[in-house]
């Protein structure tokens, strides 16, 4: 299927979603920093990042600056808890913003939307 890259500060949330992700037949690399993903990235070119905002080193929002002024165009999925986030709150385009849930159904279908509209490229 596809590599993803989660990156979330909570190992919780960072085992959920590799369980619920490898079950779907995806390769899931885990950062639970901005800066390990930083340091992923160097050598691995994932085909999603899922992202979260709230983290205590580099929040989701400086990494996605990092990652605009590199010019990475990997899909960014913003994941988080902040539910009044702007349209206008990043620097690079982001593919999605999905509210955080228990329930990851939303979170699977924008990731499909995502590697749907990468294939059409």
């Amino acid at each position: 299927m596809a590599s993803l890259l989660v990156v979330d500060d909570s190992a919780d949330i960072c085992a959920l979603y590799e369980q619920e992700f490898t079950e779907d037949g995806h390769e899931v690399m885990l950062s639970t920093s901005a800066a390990q993903a930083l340091e992923q990235l160097k050598s691995h070119h994932p085909d999603v990042i899922i992202l979260d905002i709230g983290m205590p080193d580099m929040n989701g929002l400086e990494l996605l600056k990092i990652l605009s002024d590199r010019g990475d165009n990997t899909p960014v999925i913003l994941n988080t808890a902040y539910s009044e986030l702007g349209e206008d709150c990043t620097a690079k385009p982001v593919a999605a913003r999905v509210l955080k849930s228990g329930d990851l159904t939303v979170l699977k279908k924008e990731i499909a939307k995502v590697l749907t509209a990468a294939d059409t490229r």
